[in-house]
């Protein structure tokens, strides 16, 4: 009996060497290759196909903001742009119905390319100023400064001195058609350079005074200075 408890007792005190024997850093598998047990995150799956994706839409997205914006930039008519239309304020006393000629009107290009003219109207237009024509002068002589009937201004040079830009004179026919004070209150002109198309204004007032009996020495316009109305007239520049 005591010998039976001691050998329980003995039992009880024995260590399983077993249970704590270190795992081998290396295992081998049946065919004698070590494997190494995995260390770290487990990689992702799919990640470089959704690289991928993401890089071709914005790639996509590049190209159709840059079609817009063409399209856009084709389409919409800019304010102002390298083209300055500058004359004086003119008034000239005449008999009623007597054409004249307002000739101090120039448009200048800062463009290193052409400007051809798309529209040309008169604003502020009251009634008895008749416009008869608008052409450009001196008269171009080559087919250089026109395009498809339409005139064109030169491109600026430049030079070591400097810039020199291009110009094209525009003279405006017209008459008064009443008596008083005949009157414009300046220019517009639409114009492309390229394929952007901008337009341009200019507050160049003309005024006709008739019959030059009634406005001596330089009472012309008198009080129909700056007195317009909101009529605008479209004329072609003719050759």
């Amino acid at each position: 009996m005591q010998s039976e408890q001691r050998s329980t007792a003995a039992g009880n005190d024995d260590v399983r060497v077993s249970a704590i024997r270190a795992r081998p850093l290396l295992e081998h598998t049946s065919d004698q290759r070590s494997a190494l047990p995995p260390v770290g995150r487990p990689p992702r799956k799919g990640y470089g196909r959704t690289v991928a994706f993401v890089a071709a839409a914005l790639v996509a997205a590049a190209v159709v903001a840059r079609l817009g914006f063409e399209l856009w930039d084709r389409t919409t008519l800019h304010p102002g742009g390298p083209l300055v239309a500058s004359a004086g304020i003119n008034g000239q006393p005449l008999p009623v119905g007597e054409p004249t000629a307002f000739r101090g009107l120039v448009l200048r290009n800062r463009a290193t390319k052409p400007a051809v003219v798309e529209k040309f109207r008169i604003l502020g237009v009251t009634g008895g100023f008749e416009v008869l024509d608008v052409h450009a002068s001196p008269v171009p002589s080559s087919n250089a400064a026109m395009s498809v009937g339409r005139p064109v201004v030169p491109a600026a040079t430049r030079t070591k001195a400097g810039q020199t830009e291009g110009e094209l004179p525009l003279v405006i026919r017209a008459r008064a058609a009443v008596p008083g004070v005949a009157r414009a209150r300046g220019v517009e002109v639409t114009y492309r350079v390229g394929h952007r198309r901008y337009r341009r204004s200019d507050d160049s007032s003309m005024y006709l005074c008739a019959p030059r009996e009634q406005f001596p020495g330089f009472t012309c316009p008198g009080e129909g200075e700056g007195r317009f109305s909101d009529t605008a007239v479209d004329f072609p520049i003719s050759r």
